[in-house]
Formats: structure tokens, sequence, C-alpha cells
């Protein structure tokens, strides 16, 4: 636990103030929505993977009951409705084709016009009176397909002969980037004393909100203005893409987003069941309602991870890191809707490590599957899980201790500000600590004898450690918001996005920290582009980060008119007018006025104060540029497996974290703790799996896509090693993605750990007990673990 601050400021242990309502059954979610004279919506899929589309019959479906519509991508068009742009492509990390072709961005159709790529994609839209009846009309549309073979495997989408998604794209790669210094990386390697390779598959998996998916959309025939009710990440992003799909000014859309239930980077994008929503409205002059079942969340659901990679690392005969090589092969899906994981990751390939050299290849390709977008940690997980496999192969490669070995190549306190072989520069940390902190958090000295007690119960039992950094980015634009009300209250608006973060409660704890006014008197209002200006959303571990930012600008703005407004009041110069505890002071004096009170002479008319120093006492910040952070940590898994089943317990789990200012400890290890969770369950039981013949889903329910149970868990120690940043005014590097980002490693590493007498130096993501009983008995005859193996 980090130091817990009194009171209800930054760094105080407040409960969210939002869990009374969400925990009892008083969240407002998109499907408790409702409109009159509402109608209701539901979609005719594609149960092919990869088809041209013959015709597409609606004469018997639009003849059904209470059917109001039937519509595809013929109205679509002839209404002048675009596709959604998905080009994704970080202008800081920007991936390049290396033969300098210009990179192909297919636009996302709302409804599939001549050839669907994906089982699940949308071909027509049915609107009628009820659920019911649209969902009955939905099944008698009579969709001609010509069948078309389908790849699902980003390696085998590759092959010369593989079908081709795109026309635009032969050979179904995108892109293909690298960077670094490939020459000097060749000649490390061909001097270097070790060398470890090894392959790794990052799994593909699914954020898998507990919310899904809905949309209740308006037309206003009067005003024209569209109104979009649905849960995402961000307000304006989807008022941006609802503009450039219609044609129409951004002030013609009015989207809200009230209570979202998940989000993890699949809810970033707007889908195009939103998008259908506002044309049907709008269409049929009638609210339309559409709610997604789980099984449609399963085959349309952006997905995350699926990447292969080859890495290598180059040490000289002391164990020093010389060189590290990559590459990688990133599963796009049907489209570019986000190169963040494979543009991002790259860019950490070498960690929190000194690693004086990089090569770094990186491919984008198509595939017959749903498009992958930013889910959390966005690539550094994949980036992380390669490095700290590779340092432990190397470790028992070459005969040196794995912590040891990772001690003497993380970068020192005083190489800050350090420049990674990719271009990134570090601001600070304290990487050596936190693995200190790590280790003794996690008892690993004592291991061996927790070793040789599960041994005694007849298991087989592993530790294993990763250490991590993030970079903490994502869209650079936000404005926020201060309004200090006469009537005693404090107005915070932005542009970030909860799903669950706490935001009710921490920009809360920012204000009445930066103003000094009781928690309670804060108000705060987000998704609803009636008041929401501008903004990026919840993404990247952003919103304290560049919320925190924002608000001490706008409080400094305020600041300085009220101490204008004071003097004038209290007959003194402004600059003799402090301020502090929400009063301002003439220094050396008993004179003293409130907050509030500059706020009631500042909207007071009647007040004797000059023109300028007149109207609402509020303050507004707006930022457009990059903002980086670098969140980093070292976690700690401890497994049990049952030898005759292959069986996996997760024991003991241990996290250090680096979040820099911590605005409510409680908060930021609820975070950690949901991080762990995505990140373990992809390391042990989560697979978006398709049928490498047929393209056809094969994990469509939670019959096949397992998911993490609370059962599955310890209880987590987690510490803070807390190192303010100075990219930002608030200090804060960003605490959402980094329980996801080093766990798979940790977990891995772990099992292999028990595995060590058994030969196994490597298993592929999810681990499952079939997998690990495989290896059991696909190896030599176990021998006894090293001891040095579990010792640092």
């Amino acid at each position: 636990m980090a130091h817990t601050k009194q009171g209800t400021g930054i760094g105080a242990a407040v409960l969210r103030v939002e869990d009374a309502r969400l925990l009892t059954g008083r969240g407002s979610y998109t499907d408790d929505m409702n409109r009159p004279g509402q109608a209701y919506a539901a979609l005719v899929r594609s149960d092919r993977a990869h088809a041209r589309i013959a015709a597409i019959g609606v004469r018997a479906a639009a003849a059904m009951p209470g059917v109001l519509a039937v519509l595809t991508a013929a109205d679509l068009r002839a209404d002048g409705v675009r596709p959604l742009v998905a080009q994704g492509n970080p202008k800081d990390v920007e991936l390049k084709n290396r033969d300098g072709a210009p990179i192909f961005y297919p636009a996302i159709d709302l409804l599939a016009a001549d050839k669907v790529r994906r089982v699940g994609e949308a071909v027509a839209l049915v609107v009628a009176e009820t659920p019911v009846q649209a969902h009955d009309a939905a099944g008698h549309v009579a969709v001609a397909y010509e069948a078309l073979p389908a790849v699902v495997d980003p390696r085998a989408a590759l092959a010369p002969d593989a079908p081709r998604l795109w026309d635009e794209t032969p050979g179904n790669l995108c892109v293909d980037d690298r960077k670094g210094d490939a020459a000097a990386v060749a000649a490390a390697f061909a001097t270097a004393a070790h060398i470890a390779r090894l392959e790794v598959v990052n799994n593909r998996v699914s954020g898998v909100p507990m919310e899904p998916r809905a949309a209740v959309a308006e037309y206003d025939t009067v005003t024209g203005l569209h109104t979009l009710h649905a849960g995402g990440q961000g307000v304006n992003r989807f008022q941006r893409e609802l503009s450039a799909a219609f044609a129409l000014p951004e002030e013609r859309f009015r989207v809200v987003s009230r209570d979202v239930g998940g989000g993890y980077g699949t809810r970033n994008s707007l889908y195009p069941e939103f998008a259908l929503a506002v044309w049907a409205a709008r269409r049929l002059g009638r609210p339309v309602k559409w709610t997604g079942t789980r099984s449609e969340m399963a085959l349309g659901d952006y997905a995350g991870r699926d990447l292969v990679t080859r890495a290598e690392l180059a040490l000289d005969a002391d164990g020093k890191f010389l060189a590290m090589r990559t590459e990688n092969i990133g599963n796009l899906g049907t489209h570019a809707l986000s190169f963040v994981p494979i543009a991002r990751g790259p860019t950490v390939t070498t960690g929190l490590y000194d690693i004086p050299l990089a090569d770094v290849t990186t491919k984008g390709v198509w595939t017959n599957t749903t498009p992958v977008t930013a889910y959390r940690g966005a690539g550094r997980p994949e980036a992380t899980f390669a490095l700290e496999r590779l340092i432990d192969l190397a470790a028992a490669g070459i005969g040196l201790d794995r912590i040891a070995l990772r001690r003497r190549n993380l970068i020192a306190e005083d190489a800050f500000p350090y420049t990674n072989p990719l271009g990134v520069t570090y601001d600070g940390g304290k990487f050596r600590k936190s693995m200190a902190m790590a280790l003794a958090l996690s008892g690993w000295s004592d291991f061996a004898n927790r070793r040789q007690e599960a041994a005694r119960r007849g298991r087989l039992s592993g530790i294993g450690l990763a250490n991590y950094v993030e970079t903490s980015t994502g869209w650079p634009l936000e404005r926020a918001v201060m309004e200090v009300l006469p009537g005693g209250r404090v107005d915070l608006v932005i542009g970030t996005q909860s799903s669950g973060q706490g935001h009710e409660t921490t920009f809360r704890q920012i204000g009445s920290e930066l103003l000094g006014v009781p928690f309670e008197r804060i108000d705060f209002r987000f998704g609803d582009t009636l008041f929401v200006r501008d903004g990026s959303g919840s993404h990247s571990a952003r919103s304290m980060r560049v919320g925190g930012h924002l608000f001490s600008q706008t409080r400094d703005e305020i600041v300085a008119r009220g101490k204008a407004i004071a003097a004038h009041r209290l007959e003194c110069a402004a600059e003799d007018v402090q301020f502090a505890a929400g009063r301002f002071v003439v220094a050396g004096t008993d004179r003293t006025i409130d907050l509030f009170d500059v706020a009631a002479l500042a909207n007071d008319e009647a007040a004797d104060l000059p023109p300028g120093l007149k109207g609402p006492l509020r303050g507004v910040a707006r930022i457009d540029k990059p903002m980086p952070a670098y969140p980093n940590g070292c976690h700690v898994a401890e497994v049990e497996i049952d030898p005759d089943t292959g069986a996996v317990a997760l024991t003991r789990y241990s996290a250090v974290d680096d979040v820099g200012t911590v605005v409510n400890p409680v908060i930021v290890e609820g975070q950690v703790h949901g991080g762990i969770a995505q990140g373990v369950g992809q390391a042990l039981w989560e697979l978006v799996d398709y049928d490498p013949d047929s393209g056809q889903l094969l994990s469509g329910s939670f019959m096949d896509y397992v998911m993490p149970r609370a059962a599955d868990f310890p209880m987590f120690d987690v510490g803070h090693n807390e190192v303010p940043t100075k990219t930002n005014l608030m200090g804060a590097k960003g605490g959402g993605e980094g329980g996801t980002t080093p766990a798979p490693a940790a977990v891995v590493n772990a099992i292999v750990d028990a595995l060590s007498g058994y030969g196994v130096t490597h298993l592929d993501m999810p681990v499952t007990a079939e997998k690990i009983w495989r290896a059991m008995r696909g190896n030599s005859p176990p021998t006894q673990p090293s001891p040095a193996r579990g010792e640092g």
C-alpha cells in the first residue's frame, strides 16, 4: 500500500461515490434508455467468413408483422451515408512500408455491399415495432452467397497461395515496417557470446465488457439534430465519426454515454450498429433502439493481441545485453482499425533494460477475422511477454540467476532521461527499487521452502517475475472546464469517459485538492456532447494524466482572476493576495474572502468591479499535443501444478507499480487488480478461436471462451513505488494498464519454472491444463528442479 493521506484530496483513499448507485441497481446504462414511440432494430449477419454477395432477398421479411423497414447497403448509398473511416496509425510512432508504398486503409461498410470478409459482418438492417418482430424478420432475409476460401492465421495469410481479402493489397500484407539499426544489430549478434531465441504467440482475446453494446437513436425533424445514446469510451470521438459518415457538421450530432459497463479499448470506436441506428431513426422519423446479444458481441467486438513474435537477444560473456532483434506479425483482421498495438508495442521492445541496439520488423496482415483494436495495454503486454520470456531463457542458457541477470541490465536511476534504441525517451523511474520491492513483497527468498512444501503435497511449484514499462500516450486532444459557482459549488467538465474507473470520485478529489474546497461541493459532468465540447475519451491510461494536468491549469486561471477580484474587494494590490484552503488572504493580515464569495462578486452585474473581472469564475484548458508518460513496475506470480492433470493454480501474486502520483490508492489498486485478472486470463484461459479452414468462430459463447472468475485468484499483494513524472502538472503516469502488461509473462515464467524438471522451456498461451499435461509427457522423465531457479 502507498502512504495514504487523510481527507478527501489527492492521495486519500476515498471510497467511490458512484458505487452506492451502481451496486444497488440504480445505474443507467444504454439498454435502460427508452424513448416514446421507439422502434427496434436487428441485424442480418453473414454466416460465411468470406464470400461474394450474389443477392439479398428482403420481400418476405418486409411483409412480416410489425416490420417497418428492411434496409441494405443500396439504401445507404441512396441516402449518401458513408462507410466508417478505419485508419488508426498513430503519428508519433507511425508505421510505414519499407518500400515506400502507400498503406491501403479500407473503410468499414455499415452494411456489406458486394462481399463479406468475416463471420458476423452485417448485411442488412431490420426495424420493427418490437424486438421479437425485428429478430424474426431478420431470420427471413435471404442472402445468396458465392463462397470464397478463408484464412484466419496471419502467417498462413502471407503464403503466396493464400486467399486475398483486398485486391488493393496483394499477399494480404497491409504494412511492412522496420525500425532501429539493422546493421549495428547484426554486428552485435555476430560477436555475441550468447544468443537467446524464441518464437511466441500472443493469443487473440476479447475485452468482454460486462455491458453488451446497445444504442438508442433519435432524429429531430425540426432542428435536424441527430441524438445517439450509446456506451463508449468517449462521446466526442463518436460525434466526429458520425459527422464524417453522414457528411454533416459535428453540431448536428449529440452523443450521450451515461454509465458504461466496461471498455478496455474495445469500446473506443464507433461501431457500425451505432451509425445504423442513427440512420434508421432519421429515415423512419422515430426513435430506434438496438441491443446486441452476447453472441453478437462474441462475433463483432473488436479483438485484442493476436501477434506472433520471433525474438532474439544477444549477450556478452558477462551477461550484459548487447542487442535485440524481433519480427512481429500482427493479425489486423479485416481492417486497419488500429495500428496502435503493432506500432506502439515495438517502441518498448527493450523494456526497462539498458539494451543499446534494436532491430524491429513489424508486419500487419489481413485475415478473415474481426478487426484488432487497442485492447488494454495495446502492444506493450505483447512486447513485455517476448522480452521477459527471452530473459528467462537466456538466464537458463548461460547458467546465470534470472534475477541477477535482470538486475545487471536494468536502466540505472542516474541514466535518465534515457532514450531507448527505438527513440523513446523515458523521463525517470526507479526500476531497480520496484524489482526489489516486488521480490520482498512476494517472499521470493523463501520460495524454496514453499516449493518443498508443495512437493510434499504432490504439487509442482514455480515462481516467475516480469518487469515492464508502459508508454501512456493516446490521442492528445482534450478540453477541461472548471467553474466556481456563486451558490457554493464547483463544476468540472472534461471529455474523458468513465467505464468503471471511478472518475466521479477521483476528479472530485482533484478539484477538492486544487481549490481547497470540500469534496462534497464538487460536481463532475461528462459523457454528453451538449456540454462536453471536445475531448478524446478514456484510453491509454490518459484520464488522470491529462485531466489532472488540465484541471491544474484551469485552477491557475481561476486563482489568478480570483486574486484580482479579491484585491479589488479587499483594497490591496493583487500581488499581496495569497490563495489557500479555499480562501483569498491579504498576506500578513486577517483580511480574507471566501472563494465562493469571489465567484458571487464575479457573477453580480451590480458589483463594483472592472469590466474585465466580471463574468463566470471559470477556467478553460485545452491540449492538442502528445504528453507521454511511462508507468512501470515489477510483478511476481507463483503457481502450483497438479502433475496428474496439468491443472494450474495461481497461489500468490505480488505487484509493485509506479503510476506516478497516486490520486486515490484504493482506486489504483482496483485498477491493478482488474488488469492482473485480464492478464492472467490471457495467460491461462482466454482465446478467441477460429476454425482454420472455414473461418467460423469456435469460441462464440462462455461455454468455449473461458473467462477468469474470482475463485481463480488469490488475494493480491500490491505496492506502489510512487515516482511522479515531470511531463504533466499532476505528476501522474497512469494506472489503467500496468496490471495487464506484465501478468502474462510473470505467469508463464512461473509455469515454465515449475516444469523445469521436465525439460519444458516454453508454452504458448493460453497455457491450459491439457498443454501442460502433454508437455510433461512429451519430454524426458523429471529431474529435481534446480534450487537456483527459485532463489534471487
